[in-house]
């Protein structure tokens, strides 16, 4: 079970970290003044969300369960996006 929260853990750092330095493209593309100033924002964002990515994804899973809503992904899922395919 240990190893299933530090992948998800993992998984989740990486997840938020690619999400969220995409939506930030666009932001700091358009407000910053220089292409260096725009870089070291995303470098900035993307490290944020690394660190804090996985305990955001912690943080949901209480808060869904406090609420009793069920988790949107199974533990155990049928189909993989990667891997094989029947």
């Amino acid at each position: 079970m240990k190893g299933v929260i530090g992948k998800k853990f993992f998984v989740d750092s990486v997840a938020s970290a690619i999400f969220w330095t995409l939506v930030y493209i666009p932001v700091f593309a358009y407000t910053s003044k220089s292409v260096e100033l725009a870089l070291v924002g995303l470098g900035s964002a993307a490290l944020i969300e690394i660190l804090f990515g996985g305990a955001y994804g912690r943080f949901l899973d209480w808060f869904r369960r406090a609420f009793g809503i069920k988790n949107t992904q199974s533990e155990t899922p049928s189909r993989s996006l990667v891997g094989n395919r029947t």
